[in-house]
């Protein structure tokens, strides 16, 4: 498996591992495991935070 992919399949099982902390009330492990998301997100696209992907969502460009 090259960097990228486990990078990806990281981010998947951070993403998942939020999701089920919050289900469970847990928040901070939630806020935990959204830290280690964005980790690895930075790792693997250089951007940091998610003003990207909310801009994209909302159909604006960011600046």
């Amino acid at each position: 498996m090259n960097e990228q992919n486990y990078l990806r399949k990281k981010m998947v099982q951070a993403l998942q591992t939020e999701r089920s902390m919050l289900a469970e009330g847990r928040l901070l492990e939630a806020l935990d495991a959204r830290a280690e998301y964005r980790r690895y997100r930075r790792e693997l696209t250089g951007v940091w935070g998610d003003s990207d992907i909310i801009a994209k969502l909302r159909g604006v460009r960011s600046a």
